[in-house]
């Protein structure tokens, strides 16, 4: 009877002992890439950017996750910058916070750094449970890569993993008060380890993108959030300048030419007071004037009208047959004094200009 207690006894405490000494991770893994990451190669670089932590005891992890993370993406097709050198040039141009990282344009780093990307990452949850037999630590990470030239997501990963093990791994409950100096060793161990981990399962994808399945792929171009405003802002730029090129061929072409054929000109005037349109006529006779500047969007024509009046020229608007909004200075009986004043206003203003010939005005 004894020894069957005894047996009973000792088979209890066996499998007592191995869920303790048992340990298991539990993983949750969200990674896509963007296809255009396959063009980055050797003959660009890559600036890996602070991490971002959620909590100020994160600060040694975040560091650790870091480098780890450097380590890794040595191992990728493209160049990256040296952490202190990053780091410097951030520091010169006050940007030391990383929660505030993601609030800044992509574009404006890319110009600091002189990098054709830059990877954010932040730390979004390290917690250790320690209960009587076993603990558990959990870490969570998320990581994005955007182009600093066009604003696009190249690639964005989000990870969450936990390890639990038993009292064999990490002294818990009332045995940590004697192994206490050991527990501490190994929680940084294992923090080490997980991180390892983790970042050899984040980067595989950037290690080999010619490899990448079209469920890791995002399926259409992602712009970064605060990219996306200045792009809006750098399509209408290039729109106008498009624009004004077009306008100035066309005057190159015709640039003496006789405009009494088009559509009367007409002076509009932008007293607040009045949105009446002045139409002057004068006696027919030659005049020249200046072209500075040419848009389909009045708005856009009446904002330099009114800042070179504030500098003393005298700058009206006309409009011809395909309502182009032409922005203009002064009128000269002679083709030289228009030139005259065109040449002073390209070296003073930094505007380009064309002499033109208004007839009928």
């Amino acid at each position: 009877m004894d020894n069957n207690l005894y047996s009973k006894f000792f088979q209890g405490c066996l499998v007592i002992i191995v869920a303790i000494l048992i340990s298991s991770c539990a993983t949750d893994l969200q990674n896509k890439v963007s296809g255009n990451l396959k063009v980055l190669s050797k003959d660009h670089t890559v600036a890996i950017l602070p991490v971002e932590i959620s909590d100020p005891g994160q600060k040694e992890m975040a560091k650790m996750f870091r480098q780890g993370l450097y380590a890794n993406l040595k191992q990728s097709n493209f160049r990256l910058l040296e952490r202190y050198i990053v780091d410097d040039l951030l520091k010169q141009n006050n940007l030391t916070e990383p929660s505030n990282f993601l609030n800044i344009n992509p574009m404006k780093f890319g110009e600091i750094l002189g990098v054709d990307a830059i990877v954010f990452s932040r730390i979004n949850k390290v917690e250790r449970s320690y209960f009587i037999v076993h603990s558990s630590i959990e870490l969570g990470v998320s990581i994005e890569m955007v182009d600093t030239r066009n604003g696009e997501i190249l690639w964005r990963a989000e990870q969450t993993e936990q390890d639990i093990a038993g009292m064999g791994k990490i002294p818990t409950g009332i045995t940590a008060a004697v192994f206490a100096p050991i527990e501490l060793v190994t929680n940084k161990f294992n923090l080490s380890r997980m991180t390892s981990n983790m970042l050899d399962k984040l980067t595989a994808l950037i290690k080999k993108p010619s490899e990448v399945d079209k469920d890791n792929q995002f399926e259409k171009p992602v712009i970064a959030k605060k990219a996306t405003k200045d792009l809006k802002k750098i399509k209408e730029l290039q729109k106008l300048k498009a624009e004004w090129q077009e306008t100035v061929a066309q005057d190159e072409g015709i640039e003496f030419r006789d405009l009494s054929d088009q559509s009367t000109l007409v002076e509009e005037t932008t007293d607040t007071n009045s949105s009446e349109k002045v139409t002057s006529k004068r006696a027919d006779s030659t005049v020249y004037s200046i072209q500075v500047g040419a848009y389909k969007n009045k708005t856009y024509a009446e904002k330099m009208e009114n800042a070179l009046k504030k500098k003393g020229y005298d700058t009206f608007i006309t409009r011809d047959a395909k309502k182009i909004y032409r922005v203009q200075v002064d009128r000269f009986d002679t083709k030289e004094d228009a030139a005259k004043l065109a040449r002073h206003i390209e070296a003073k203003e930094k505007l380009k200009s064309l002499v033109i010939r208004l007839s009928g005005v």
